[in-house]
This record gives C-alpha cells, sequence and structure tokens, in this order.
C-alpha cells in the first residue's frame, strides 16, 4: 500500500520563478519507479551517437508499448498509473495550479550518456509545465539561465535522488541539461501540454520520440 505523503516544496524566483521539490514522490513510490526505469532501460535500444534520449509514452496507453509493458514490469506499471497523477495533482494543488483544464500530460523516460551537452534553450511553446524528477543515484542538476548565452549562467539545481524541478515555460525560462559524470543521467520528465498543439505533437498512441538539440 503507497502510503500519504507530503513533498518539501521549496519556492525559488531566481533567475526565474520556479519549484524544487524534495521527496516529490513517496519512499514506497520512488523505489517502484527506480525499479521500473531499471527494467525499462533493459529493454531500450538507445541511439549511442545522440548521447541525449527520450522514451515517450502516454501512461493510459502504456500497453502498446512492450518496451515498457512486459511481464517484469506490469505491478510497476499498475502502481505508477495511480500513483504519477496522483502525486503530480497533491503538488499542482498545495501551488494552487490548475493544471486539469491546460493540456495532456506527457511523460518521458530520459537518459542522458557521458558528455551529452545541449544548448541553452527555451522549451517549445506547447509546454506549459515541466516536472524534471531527478531518478538516478548521480547526475549533473539542471542549470538555469538568465539569458540564452554562457555568461548568463546563474545556478545549477543541485542532483538529489526523488528531487524535482517545476517551472511554467515562460520566454525566460532559459535552461539546459548535460552530463559529464561516468553514469548516465536518469530522469522522469513530465510535461503539459497545450491543447489544440497537443494533437500536432502526441498521436493517440504512445510513440519513441528523439528530442532534438535545438529544443
Amino acid at each position: 500500500m503507497i502510503n500519504f505523503h507530503l513533498p518539501k516544496i521549496h519556492v525559488r524566483t531566481m533567475p526565474f520563478d520556479h519549484y524544487i521539490i524534495d521527496d516529490f514522490f513517496s519512499d514506497e513510490t520512488f523505489s517502484v519507479l527506480r525499479d521500473f526505469f531499471d527494467k525499462t532501460n533493459e529493454k531500450i535500444s538507445f541511439i549511442d551517437k545522440r548521447k541525449y534520449d527520450m522514451f515517450s509514452f502516454n501512461i493510459d496507453h502504456i500497453e502498446e508499448l512492450p518496451e515498457i509493458y512486459h511481464e517484469e514490469n506490469k505491478e510497476n506499471v499498475k502502481i505508477l498509473r495511480k500513483q504519477i497523477p496522483s502525486t503530480v495533482s497533491l503538488v499542482a494543488n498545495k501551488l494552487d495550479l490548475s493544471l486539469e483544464k491546460v493540456g495532456t500530460w506527457q511523460a518521458n523516460f530520459a537518459r542522458t550518456s557521458k558528455g551529452y551537452e545541449s544548448k541553452i534553450h527555451l522549451d517549445t511553446t506547447w509546454k506549459v509545465y515541466s516536472f524534471v524528477v531527478y531518478v538516478g543515484d548521480k547526475g549533473d542538476g539542471t542549470e538555469l539561465y538568465t539569458g540564452p548565452n554562457e555568461e548568463d549562467f546563474y545556478t545549477r539545481v543541485e542532483w538529489k535522488p526523488n528531487r524535482a524541478i517545476l517551472f511554467q515555460r515562460s520566454t525566460e525560462t532559459w535552461h539546459r541539461v548535460k552530463n559529464y559524470l561516468d553514469d548516465d543521467r536518469f530522469a522522469l520528465v513530465l510535461s503539459l501540454v497545450s491543447t489544440p498543439e497537443t494533437k500536432l505533437y502526441l498521436p493517440s498512441h504512445p510513440t519513441r520520440k528523439i528530442i532534438d538539440d535545438s529544443l
């Protein structure tokens, strides 16, 4: 049984409004999530030269993905299908965010290999809110900037397992992902995508999606 928990939410206003959320999932759910990542990573073939890969899925259609929905992962999926939306709703309610009227949720299994460095960027216009949950034991935290240039670096959100960063996309939310550690960087990326643009980017069934550096 998954016990009720209350994530620890820290409000930050620089370089743009965002939230750092510790203990995002309950200990029980986070343990399930990590096992889910381990079992999913064994099944997914990544493109090494890209160094950054996202496997996108809609949790309501997860049975269509054999890489995720296989015998060893079915119990994990059953729990996460309930706990991911309920945890997001818990945080959203605490922050008074009306997410249910905005769009559709997209989940991404994200692996970043050693040596990857994205451009300093804004998320695409169809993203409304982004939750990035640090899953692995180690990783380089998300870097935040005041603008699109290297000299605009402001801070790095320190990596801590089960820590999430949440922000609403704007013309000021410059950020970057990179990994210079020997270990792969694993994160669960939950994106609230707007409608009607949702139909242009998300088909009715889940697909693998390679994210370009230009995003």
